[in-house]
Parts: structure tokens; sequence; C-alpha cells
């Protein structure tokens, strides 16, 4: 099978992409279990130029260097200026990592804070600079409990008595004598772990989010999924109306994007994934986005929405079938790696 050939840059991750594509894909009668789950994402991705950023990054595609895209953790947080994407629904952040701002009637719902000193240099310049107030900041809800994700929660719940919500098991990891102990390490920054910079301390256990539970606000529902890509890890998804324009949709963020490690998690990790595939068509989603905007083009749709004149379509409004594409190459791409694997090869497909 001759691989795709991607013309892949940092300009991709920050919103533009080319690609092209070999001529043959045709697939030989003993193709291996790897094969097979990539071409399956391939299709998926389609001629999508979103689609495709994702499926190049999660199943680890060649780039013109020759070597396999795996930029998630290479990738500059480079600021994104603030966003409205939907009638009620903000994106603040960066080419990295961000959060996402429902607003209504009765104040905000924030998706992830980013990192300890996001709240000052990004978060709150941000929503200024959209005519937000920061003290409207109700609900906090985080996906996952990496420190670019629940980073900020503390400035928030201390400053504006913000509500804090997430799994028990993040709430169990972020309250753990080892991320305690990160407070204590005097090294510079540049010296200590890449987790522990930007630490500003866990902000105190509060709203527990489980399977089933819901958060309304001013009329606004957020439905909670529970979505671990680990045993004993956390994770939550998100499902919320949104408006373009005045025009209901439904939006929905998923969790928990980087594979995991061992085969029993990536089982996990699949399932989850599955399953809020299954929850995303029982409602209809027709919009999905992460908080690692490099992740499933979001980058390039901000910089297509910032022109957008009237009559345009919203490029987040992707459809139905799309949004169920987005999973499914979530889902294909974590069965390329776990078939490299059993067939002794490394995450990217080469001899160990």
């Amino acid at each position: 099978m001759k691989p795709h050939d991607f013309v892949l840059s940092a300009t991709l991750l920050l919103g533009s992409v080319d690609y092209s594509q070999a001529a043959d894909n045709t697939l030989p009668a003993n193709a291996s279990a790897s094969d097979l789950a990539l071409e399956n994402a391939r299709g998926l991705a389609g001629n999508d130029r979103y689609l495709k950023i994702t499926e190049a990054l999660q199943c680890h595609e060649i780039g013109p260097d020759g070597k396999p895209v795996d930029a998630g953790s290479e990738v500059v947080n480079v600021a994104v200026p603030p966003t409205q994407v939907f009638d009620n629904l903000y994106y603040i952040g960066g080419t990295r990592t961000g959060s996402w701002l429902l607003t209504t009637p009765e104040g905000y719902i924030m998706i992830d804070s980013m990192y300890g000193n996001s709240p000052e240099t990004v978060t709150i310049p941000g929503m200024k600079a959209l005519g937000l107030d920061p003290a409207k900041i109700k609900y906090i809800m985080i996906t996952h409990a990496g420190p670019d994700h629940v980073g900020g929660a503390k400035y928030f719940q201390e400053k504006y008595g913000t509500r804090i919500l997430m799994s028990q098991p993040d709430w169990d990891a972020i309250l753990s004598p080892q991320v305690a102990s990160w407070m204590l390490d005097t090294r510079p920054k540049s010296e200590r772990p890449l987790q522990e910079r930007d630490w500003a301390g866990s902000p105190v256990i509060d709203m527990v989010g489980k399977e089933g539970d819901t958060i309304t606000l001013g009329g606004t529902t957020v439905r909670i999924f529970f979505t671990p890509r680990r045993a004993d890890g956390g994770g939550l998804s998100y499902i919320a109306p949104v408006f373009d324009q005045g025009k209901p949709h439904v939006w929905a963020t998923y969790g928990n994007t980087g594979v995991p490690t061992s085969v029993a998690d990536r089982t996990i990790h699949r399932a989850s994934i599955q399953r809020f595939q299954h929850e995303m068509k029982l409602a209809k989603v027709d919009a999905i986005t992460s908080s690692h905007p490099f992740v499933d083009g979001s980058n390039l749709r901000i910089s297509v929405l910032q022109k957008r004149e009237p009559g345009m379509a919203n490029p987040f409004l992707i459809g139905r079938d799309t949004a169920q594409n987005y999973l499914g190459i979530l889902d294909e791409c974590t069965a390329v790696v776990m078939g490299r694997n059993a067939a002794g090869l490394d995450d990217n497909g080469a001899p160990r």
C-alpha cells in the first residue's frame, strides 16, 4: 500500500493546509489490521480539509520530511484572537489549548480553564475584548485534569466564587500529594517537568460530574458524559445547544483526544469514543470541537470564520455525519496504533 503524502507544516496547525493524495489507495488482500484501520480513518476524513488535520495527527501520517506527524506536544501556544463561534459560544485561548465559553442570560459556563497563568494573561483580557464579564462565569466544567485544562480553575474559584466541576478520578488526581508537591518545586520553570510549569495550585474540591448529570443556567442545559481513556482515569465530555444567527444547533466537545499507552487503556478509550458517538447521534450533534484546536482544525476554522461575510456558512457547522466521522477518526486511529504495536512496531509504524 502506498502511503498518502501529506504536506504538513507549522502553518497547517495555525490555519492553512494543503494535502495531496496518492493515486493508488488499493489495499492488498493480506493487509494488516493497522492498514485496514488507517484506510478506514482516511475514508472518514475523505476530502474534508478539517478532518484531514485530525486524521493526519491522530494516525501519525507521514509528513514531507519523511517522519510521522505527531505534533501534539510540539505545538507552540500562540495567541488566537478571542472569537465568537456561535451566538452563545466563544473560543478564548491559543493555537494549542483554550477554553470554550457558553453565555446565557444568567451567566456563563466555561469548558476548561487552561494554564495557571492563563486567567490574567489570556482569559480575562480575551473576555474583556469581547465585552464579556469574567465575574459572570458561574461554572467551569473540566474535560480532564491536565494542567493545561484545569490550571486556571483555582483563580476563578477564589476570585469570583466560580463552581468547578470535574470527574471524581480527576479530583483525586489534582488533589494527590504528587500534584501538591509541584507548588514546592523551587527550580526555574524552564527546568521543571512540563506538567509543572505554570501550575498555580488546585482548586478546592467542589462539584463531581457523573454520567447523565446536567448543569442548567439561564435556560441552557449542558449534558455530562463520563468518557475515560484509562482504567483509573477520568474525563468528561459535554453536549449543549448553540445558535448560529438565531438558528438552533447542537454542539459537543469530546474530552480525551490523545491515545493512551496500554492496550487495556486503549480499549477503554475506544469504548468511550463509541459510546459518545451514539449519544451524539441521539442528540443530533452537528458541531464538535476539542479544547485543543490544532486537533480538530479549529485553528483553521477560526481563521475562516473571522473572514465570514453575510450568507457564508459557519465553518464550525459541520453536520451530523461529519461530526460522527470526527469521532470515528479518533476511534480508527487508536486502532491503527494498536495494530502497529501488535505487529511489533511503535506507534508511528517503525520497527522497535
